[in-house]
């Protein structure tokens, strides 16, 4: 399909001038570039998804078949190869690195579908497919096991049921080893490092759910004062974000957290409530959401944080969340349309890069779309509703 061209502005500092070009944040002053929008399709059925692109620009994500199956693929230079299954009818990946192995989970043929991530259902397996086949990862004894995470070395963290029945996350490096837990019967692997650090969530002995980081030995990280807290990402150096509760207050205030190694860092709110962190860039840069207001709903707004917490705002609507940030600092997510719209998956939101400046990417035709993750070169991606109402997998292209 032929892709659709939309002039932005950007953010960029003229020479000579003092005062806020000199911060990565603001930048007041605008040039216009082009961004191009591509519907990357299906495999032969109405629906798809993007999950991840890496630097080489590869996208990999899922779609239907003409038969009504749902497909990992992998989309490269204009082509959605469809990367197959286990042997079920029924395959979706979580991640890929930059020599294009994907990670994912995918049912065997006495499986139906693997439910959302993290929703344990038996027939499913954790899978890698290395550019020309699938291999199933097995299980650590169970019949259930998910992969979350692939560094650049091939080594792959999730989870898996244990022969015993409990959840346990796991690190494979050609052999599924258990990384136990905290003492309680379940933990969950949700991203891993270069250097083969892992970060997710355990049940402590009190029966508590703490964010770990593991080295060959599980660390409890703690909570900002509550009794929970969850480990979502982790940079090269072994930062970890993501958010834990305040107080014991059934369903009260949450905070994104930055872990550093020694110390879990409350980064606060916009105002509100409530914030979370979602990734982190090998320099230190949080990128999430955050209340702007009080109460349980609070305009939750996409915010960065780089040592202080700022509002990325929204496309003038009243909410939004950033999902991915770059080496460079420059961000994707969803926010918010005018007007006063509010992220639903009918409508009302749209994705967004933010560079300094936070700019609509558009949609395929539809009144929805959602951006999950970019590169270093202006590629981003993610999905949109069409013209028809479908959902099809997107990759706009910011162009300088």
């Amino acid at each position: 399909m032929r892709p659709a061209s939309l002039a932005l502005l950007v953010a960029v500092p003229l020479a000579g001038c003092a005062g806020p070009q000199d911060s990565p944040i603001l930048g007041p002053q605008f040039k216009v570039v082009s961004v191009s929008s591509e519907d990357l399709g299906t495999l032969g059925g109405t629906q798809s998804q993007a999950v991840a692109i890496n630097h080489r620009g590869q996208v990999v994500g899922f779609a239907t078949t003409a038969s009504f199956e749902t497909h990992a693929f992998v989309w490269e230079d204009g082509v959605m190869q469809d990367i197959g299954t286990l042997g079920g009818t029924f395959s979706r990946p979580t991640a890929i690195n930059d020599a294009g192995q994907v990670v994912g989970n995918s049912t065997l043929p006495s499986g139906s579908t693997c439910p959302n991530p993290a929703v344990i259902d038996p027939g499913c397996r954790a899978f890698l497919w290395d550019g020309s086949t699938m291999q199933n990862l097995g299980t650590l004894g169970g019949d259930f096991s998910e992969a979350w995470a692939i560094n650049a070395s091939g080594e792959v963290a999730g989870f898996s049921l244990t022969a015993g029945g409990e959840t346990h996350a796991f690190v494979w490096d050609g052999t599924m080893h258990d990384l136990g837990t905290l003492g309680g019967t379940f933990s969950i692997a949700r991203a891993i490092n270069a250097t083969g650090n892992v970060v997710g969530v355990s049940e402590t002995t009190s029966g508590e759910s703490h964010a770990f980081f593991w080295d060959g030995t599980m660390h409890d990280l703690g909570t900002l004062g509550g009794p929970f807290s969850t480990g979502v990402a982790i940079n090269p150096r072994g930062d970890v974000v993501g958010l834990s509760s305040l107080d014991d207050t059934p369903g009260g205030p949450a905070h994104a957290f930055l872990w550093d190694g020694t110390t879990m860092h409350d980064l606060g709110t916009l105002g509100g409530e409530q914030s979370g962190s979602l990734a982190i860039n090998p320099k230190g840069d949080v990128v999430g959401f955050a209340n702007t207001q009080p109460g349980p709903i609070g305009d939750q707004h996409p915010s960065l944080w780089d040592g202080t917490i700022h509002d990325l705002g929204t496309l003038g609507g009243v909410d939004g969340q950033a999902n991915a940030v770059n080496e460079a600092g420059q961000v994707a997510g969803q926010a918010g349309t005018a007007p006063f719209g509010s992220c639903t998956a009918l409508g009302g939101c749209n994705a967004f890069f933010w560079d300094g400046t936070i700019h609509d990417l558009g949609t395929l035709g539809g009144s929805y779309s959602a951006a999950v993750d970019l590169n270093t070169k202006g590629q981003v991606v993610g999905w949109s509703r069409t013209s028809s109402n479908d959902i099809h997998a997107a990759l706009w292209t910011v162009h300088p």
